[in-house]
């Protein structure tokens, strides 16, 4: 896993309460395992957009993965977003946290 994966990864890991040491992500449906508001999942598309700019070396690191390949990085922030993050919460169980 690159640098520039890990940090991603571990921004990720950060926003549902966890470490991505304690993440398989070799493990098949391991984005299953945590979940998350749509409103985090929308900040976090902003936070990695905002990487990309910043590291535009990290855009390769993303094609990598094999899914995506825009060279739009908010379509790749967005399209990292919903194949590789966590599941969203749905109303309910948003209103008991």
């Amino acid at each position: 896993m690159t640098e520039h994966l890990k940090e991603i990864y571990t921004e990720m890991c950060r926003r549902v309460g966890t470490n991505l040491s304690e993440v398989d992500l070799t493990e098949k449906n391991w984005y299953q395992k945590y979940r998350w508001p749509i409103k985090e999942e929308l900040s976090f598309r902003d936070w990695l957009l905002n990487y990309l700019e910043t590291n535009p070396e990290a855009i390769d690191a993303i094609v990598s993965v094999g899914i995506i390949r825009h060279v739009d990085k908010k379509k790749m922030a967005t399209e990292f977003a919903s194949y590789f993050g966590w599941d969203h919460l749905i109303e309910t169980e948003q209103s008991k946290n």
